[in-house]
């Protein structure tokens, strides 16, 4: 098994924050994204190694359908052509791109969300609904209502991961 093609989502339901990441990552600096609320780790060729948010080790950007919700989606799973649903968790993939949602049935944007474009080839999708979560808020300080994350979607060819991705581990995380 390479670690390339091992996807790994650490999350806390409670506060906020994510981490994605695949093989070797979180080298070199955050750059952030969305007014910092979430940021990438980049190699040399300007390819993602990995994605993250969490603020001063105190929460980050609250997930739909995870956010202060129970049970929360965990363990190691084997990826196959279709999508997974693990509990609010969901993920689909083709040749060329990854998608994660939060929440909801679908694995495809609600026409209420919003898109942002933080990167060629990613995009992220946020729901309307705000909710006060981790601190220091990125630009504003304190606690602060920031929108849900609804989804991720990115293409294989602006990453470091192997297309397609073999395995998934999901697991909860602390992040204070």
């Amino acid at each position: 098994m390479e670690t390339h093609d091992v996807l790994e989502f650490e999350y806390d339901f409670l506060r906020g924050g994510f981490l994605l990441g695949w093989g070797p990552r979180r080298s070199g600096e955050l750059t952030p994204w969305c007014g910092g609320l979430l940021g990438a780790y980049l190699d040399g060729g300007g390819k993602i190694t990995a994605l993250e948010s969490f603020w001063s080790d105190h929460g980050g950007l609250p997930l739909q359908g995870i956010h202060h919700r129970l049970p929360n989606p965990k363990g190691r799973y084997a990826l196959g052509p279709d999508e997974l649903r693990v509990g609010a968790f969901r993920l689909a993939q083709s040749h060329d791109r990854l998608s994660l949602w939060f929440g909801g049935d679908e694995v495809t944007p609600d026409p209420n969300w919003c898109r942002e474009n933080p990167f060629p080839g990613v995009e992220l999708w946020f729901s309307k609904e705000k909710v006060e979560a981790g601190w220091p808020t990125p630009g504003i300080g304190g606690r602060a209502p920031v929108p849900l994350l609804a989804g991720i979607a990115l293409e294989f060819a602006v990453t470091t991961m192997k297309s397609p991705a073999r395995f998934l581990v999901l697991s909860g995380a602390d992040f204070k």
